[in-house]
């Protein structure tokens, strides 16, 4: 088991401050560990977008979508994603961070890659083992990055949860607590998932990187003080 020592501030829909926490907590359900691969991500110079979809264990619904995309009104950037040896590395290499963003959806196999099926895991109770947050383990990023998950069901309304990775962060710890979605999303009727990584509005240039370690749940969610953030719109335009 990897185990980190952090200590680390993120604020966004929810503020916290953890410390001395590790993987795979008790309670856990496993999103993705990234130990399965995906086919390499790029674009640059007139292209806007790669999309790939990588399947094996390690993996809730056994299967992951991907999509990097440079949403400028000027093609001209340039960024990469690698998913293996258990770890999701994303590098922008040209062009403006606010510009670039990345989706991931797990919704099973067998649909289109980056249209979510609500029903797609079945029905997966991310409650189990009495747990109340998504936990994101080993983040590293160079630039203020938002950090966003979508949860869907077919007998419910959708609704997201997000947090704020300040810059400069190494091996952070997050946490984005189920009470921070809206009241609607039933954690015990989970069908897919989708994160979705953005930046905020800025003219911070390449080179921006960030990787993460593992997604999963947890029974040790802080308590959450609401705030909100207009630049985290940004990251849904």
């Amino acid at each position: 088991m990897k185990t980190r020592l952090s200590k680390v501030f993120g604020f966004a829909l929810a503020i916290f401050a953890i410390s001395g926490l590790v993987q795979n907590p008790a309670g856990a359900v496993l999103i993705d560990d990234f130990e399965t691969g995906n086919q390499s991500l790029s674009y640059s110079a007139n292209e806007t977008l790669d999309r790939d979809t990588g399947a094996g264990p390690g993996i809730i619904g056994t299967e992951r979508d991907l999509e990097i995309r440079d949403r400028g009104f000027e093609a001209g950037g340039a960024a990469s994603l690698d998913i293996q040896n258990g770890l999701f590395d994303w590098q922008l290499t040209d062009g403006l961070v606010s510009d670039a963003a990345v989706t991931i959806i797990w919704d099973g196999a067998g649909d289109a890659p980056i249209r979510l099926d609500p029903s797609g895991l079945g029905v997966q109770d991310l409650t189990q083992g009495g747990a109340t947050a998504f936990y994101i383990y080993g983040v590293s990023t160079t630039h203020e990055t938002f950090l966003s998950i979508a949860a869907h069901g077919a007998t419910f309304i959708p609704g997201a949860g997000s947090v704020v990775v300040p810059a400069n962060t190494s091996n952070g710890i997050f946490q984005i607590p189920f009470s921070s979605f809206p009241a609607s999303v039933d954690f015990t009727a989970i069908g897919g998932l989708k994160l979705i990584v953005g930046f905020p509005p800025s003219s911070v240039a390449a080179p921006v990187s960030l990787q993460i370690e593992e997604i999963n749940t947890t029974e040790d969610a802080v308590p959450v003080d609401m705030t909100s953030w207009g630049g985290i719109k940004a990251i849904y335009r």
